[in-house]
């Protein structure tokens, strides 16, 4: 429980990577915040550096995702976490 943190649905990588792809990004690296339900409450875009309609694309990706919330030691819901989206390699699958 202590190591544990949010975790996207597997779904949700390739909606994620889709949008990459669409942008021409290899990878992106976002700090989310999940509620008890699941629900992501923030997204902040770590790197790289993107264009706000890359950004606006890529939030409505990652908020459309349905999120396992991570506990703490005590069992709570961890608050924040980072997850980083990278585009396979040909052959390679998430």
């Amino acid at each position: 429980a202590a190591l544990s943190r949010p975790e996207a649905d597997p779904a949700c990588w390739g909606t994620v990577q889709d949008r990459l792809v669409v942008h021409g990004i290899q990878e992106v690296t976002v700090r989310i915040t999940v509620d008890r339900t699941g629900n992501v409450r923030l997204v902040q875009f770590l790197s790289p550096d993107l264009s706000p309609a890359a950004e606006r694309d890529l939030r409505r990706a990652c908020e459309s995702c349905a999120w396992k919330p991570g506990l703490t030691e005590r069992g709570a819901p961890a608050e924040t976490s980072t997850a980083t989206f990278v585009i396979p390699s040909p052959g390679e699958r998430r």
